[in-house]
């Protein structure tokens, strides 16, 4: 049996090939980063619905309705159902939120897996790619270690996206394949959002009610509406009127 032996040249180029092959796949696989939130400049000013600065009790939560679920003012009470949480910011400015400075900033990764990296969120969510990402920003109570938007009697929402309705697809906040890109990280920032389904833009006031103006320009404005917190339901006023009943009755039998 004639055996052939491998000459140290041979080996170290077939070691270098395997090698090579195994870093571009480990490139290949590596997932994309979101940065988002706001640019860090002074024109950064973010108001709630009276026109005044928004405090440490606001949320910021970068995510998606998934594929097929579109959020308009008419659907608000089915918003939370179906929203999925990539990434939040919240006060103080190590965790996001700004309220001082008036800026926004934080990122994720969309791991292989389409989960975010965000350990303190779902990891149930995944994110696929093509899913219209928003910037959803709401009024809760700071420090508040579960936050959530709650459809209720003066509430704080804005909404807000960079979608197709501006002609330009190509920046479109479209969440992306999580590996084999060139470019592995994205920016995301509410000055460059085109759409409002809820509240106010870039000095444009999109769809809910405001009490105020913002004394100077702004880039977002939470809004409020009186029509959109759901009516307590028939159930609530059947269950009240047995009650009101079964006090008369048991006051009549103690007279």
């Amino acid at each position: 049996m004639k055996f052939t032996v491998m000459r140290p040249l041979h080996f170290i180029f077939i070691l270098s090939a395997i090698v090579g092959a195994f870093l571009m796949s480990a490139t290949s696989a590596q997932a994309v980063t979101i940065n988002w939130g706001t640019y860090i400049s002074p024109t950064s000013y973010l108001f709630d619905s009276t026109g005044a600065e928004l405090t440490d009790d606001y949320y910021f939560e970068l995510g998606t309705f998934g594929s097929s679920f579109v959020p308009t003012e008419a659907n608000m009470s089915e918003w939370a159902s179906n929203w999925k949480v990539f990434d939040r910011a919240a006060a103080p400015g190590t965790e996001g939120w700004n309220s001082s400075a008036g800026i926004v900033a934080h990122s994720a990764t969309l791991e292989t897996d389409f989960t975010t990296s965000n350990t303190n969120l779902s990891q149930a969510n995944t994110f696929a790619t093509g899913e219209q990402a928003y910037i959803w920003i709401y009024k809760g109570v700071s420090g508040d270690s579960s936050p959530g938007p709650v459809l209720e009697s003066g509430f704080e929402w804005a909404l807000v996206t960079n979608d197709s309705s501006d002609g330009d697809p190509g920046d479109d906040w479209l969440m992306p394949v999580p590996s084999g890109h060139v470019a592995t990280s994205l920016d995301w920032r509410i000055e460059d959002a085109t759409s409002t389904p809820f509240g106010g833009l870039n000095d444009d006031s999109g769809p809910g009610e405001t009490s105020g103006d913002p004394s100077t320009s702004y880039i977002l404005q939470t809004h409020t509406s009186v029509a959109a917190v759901p009516e307590p339901g028939s159930a609530f006023f059947i269950g009240l009127a047995g009650f009101t009943l079964l006090v008369r009755h048991r006051r009549f039998r103690r007279v």
